[in-house]
């Protein structure tokens, strides 16, 4: 008996201690599956989340959109302390990569009925709204916020309707949604023209309906949802009013202007394109051309190297590797093909030639070789390649530039640093953004380096002098292209001969054209009845490259390889290493998310 009662005692207990929790889980079950109205319902008495989310739509006849939003919360002091944050979106980014942008200018706001403090910052794609006071936090339990701002392009104009479709709650809010609402507000003269509506609940892209759509006393139309908006899987509200054409402008910018307005940075691009074409205008135009006459000879007897730094306005591998074969075919060295590097010693008849090579060739031997009789074109040997190469290229700007040709490098100058100062500008407004605005920044870097390597080109002029020195030059040209029958229509033209070809041969490959003119050779000897593989080779050259080649191909060859032995092996050795190391929800206009703090 006394056993029986202390059973009874026990399940009478543990009853009463379970009840207030099995009471809780009643409340919160029943509240959240029904509510007045039978839609489902968020009702934990613990939990922060949105009771109702209600967005008033105004549009206006401009295009222009004033929208209220009320929203309340249960705040229970864990996310929400000092109030709550709504995030809206005005950076767009389109399908051409570029973007449009919407403003967002707030009128008030309201807590419980009253001025609330609130503060901006922006994101990513769009503005922050912090709501409340940091110093101070708010009492627990309900509150209603009430957010009022003006917003504008956020209408389609379509070809044959017009539609706004909102996003209303956004798709990034860190609490539940328990029910939202919209209230569209048209022109008086639109109401009962309205084409069509929609809504949709979910996830982005979602096309599930979950809303009922009426109308208010005034003709507006108003979508509620059905069930609860679940943001913690990203779901939202977005609505849409269809119109006819004509009722709502289209106001603001538009065409080109609105697209630079949006995307300012375009504007820093045309200022730094405009800065090198006034340049160019002012001091890159080329001098017009004369007329071209073939020359049996290099003009002013210039040097292969000096013709290829006067027809490029620069310096590059082939005016070295020009050098070079022109110091062997004049007999001061002798070239050794060892297969990966070039061997250059000098011959027994090297210090009564000195006086025959040019000054820039001279400079180069002096620097090159100093006290040495030869020297290997490997990177040990880099210090003294690097000084030769140097002395080369010193020699040659003492001689021609300013003289013949401006580079006008301190105008390429200011535009780098105009660049520079455009690419923080550009990271500033982009660098942070999402995917699509990191394309957008990627392609103006493009753009910026594209200008700049184009105008350091064009702002290259040669001056009067230099430009009828280059038209002899291009007269020189003309006559080592052409093929062995167009230089017999020449009047007067020189016998082809080894001695010739060999000449001629550094000319050739300075001007790029060491094929066509041993294609001229190699006609010569076949009309001599002379076979092109065996009836020519250079005295100045040793190696297995010859005697596998015609003279053509090893003019190619043989001047491509020297070009880059020369510049390997002009740069110091360095070690091994890496480097460690449409139409659905959340379309649309508005969106964004929000959350407390």
């Amino acid at each position: 008996m006394w056993k029986l009662l202390k059973i009874n005692l026990l399940i009478i207990s543990g009853f009463f201690l379970c009840l207030p929790f099995a009471t809780k889980a009643i409340v919160a079950t029943g509240s959240e599956i029904l509510g007045n109205n039978g839609a489902v319902h968020y009702d934990y008495l613990d939990e922060e989340y949105i009771k109702n989310f209600n967005s008033h739509i105004l549009v206006q006849t401009n295009g222009a959109m004033t929208v209220t939003e009320t929203i309340t919360v249960n705040a229970e002091g864990k996310e929400i302390k000092h109030g709550i944050y709504r995030d809206f979106p005005t950076i767009y980014p389109k399908k051409n990569i570029f973007r449009e942008t919407t403003k967002f200018k707030v009128r008030n706001v309201l807590r419980d009925g009253k001025n609330e403090p609130y503060f901006t910052k922006g994101t990513q794609n769009g503005i922050r709204l912090y709501v409340g006071n940091k110093d101070v936090n708010v009492v627990g339990g309900e509150h209603t916020y009430t957010i009022t701002y003006d917003t504008d392009r956020q209408l389609f104009f379509g070809q044959n309707y017009d539609e706004l479709f909102w996003n209303v709650t956004g798709n990034g809010w860190d609490f539940p949604i328990d029910q939202a609402s919209a209230t569209i507000v048209m022109p008086n003269e639109i109401k009962d023209k309205i084409m069509a509506v929609s809504g949709f609940t979910g996830p982005q892209g979602s096309t599930e309906e979950s809303y009922e759509q009426n109308y208010d006393a005034d003709g507006n139309v108003v979508f509620t949802t059905t069930r609860v908006i679940n943001t913690y899987e990203h779901e939202g509200f977005t609505v849409g009013v269809r119109f006819p054409k004509g009722y709502v402008k289209q106001g603001g910018l538009t065409g080109v202007w609105r697209f630079t307005a949006d995307n300012p940075e375009i504007w820093l691009l045309a200022i730094i394109f405009l800065y090198y074409l006034l340049c160019w205008i002012a001091n890159g135009r080329d001098p017009k051309k004369g007329t071209i006459i073939p020359l049996y000879e290099p003009p002013q007897n210039l040097s292969p190297a000096s013709v290829r730094y006067l027809k490029k306005m620069k310096y590059d591998n082939k005016v070295s590797a020009s050098a070079f074969i022109n110091i062997a075919v004049k007999g001061f060295w002798k070239i050794k093909d060892e297969k990966k590097n070039f061997n250059l010693s000098k011959t027994k008849n090297s210090a009564g030639l000195l006086t025959f090579l040019a000054e820039e060739e001279k400079s180069l031997i002096t620097s090159l070789l100093e006290q040495q009789s030869s020297i290997t074109l490997t990177k040990g040997n880099y210090q003294n390649i690097q000084a030769g190469l140097t002395a080369l290229k010193k020699s040659l700007a003492d001689q021609y530039k300013g003289k013949y040709f401006y580079t006008n490098k301190k105008f390429v100058g200011i535009g780098l640093l105009l660049s520079a100062l455009t690419g923080l500008v550009i990271y500033g407004l982009l660098g942070t953004a999402g995917p699509m605005l990191s394309v957008l920044t990627f392609s103006l870097y493009a753009l910026l380096l594209f200008i700049n390597i184009l105008f350091a080109f064009l702002l290259k002029a040669p001056t009067k002098e230099g430009r009828k020195l280059m038209d002899e030059i291009e007269g020189f040209k003309w006559f080592l292209s052409v093929t062995e029958k167009e230089r017999l229509e020449f009047a007067h033209p020189p016998k082809i001969t080894p001695e010739l070809f060999e000449k001629f041969l550094p000319y050739a490959l300075a001007l790029g054209v060491e094929n066509k003119w041993a294609d001229q050779f190699n006609s010569v000897l076949k009309n001599a009845g002379q076979d092109p593989a065996t009836a020519y080779h250079p005295m100045w050259y040793s190696g297995a490259r010859f005697a596998a080649l015609s003279a053509g191909s090893f003019a190619s060859s043989f001047g491509s390889a020297l070009s880059q032995n020369i510049s390997s092996s002009s740069t110091a050795p360095s070690s091994s290493g890496g480097s460690g190391g449409g139409g659905g929800s959340g379309g649309g206009g508005g969106g964004g998310g929000g959350g407390g703090w």
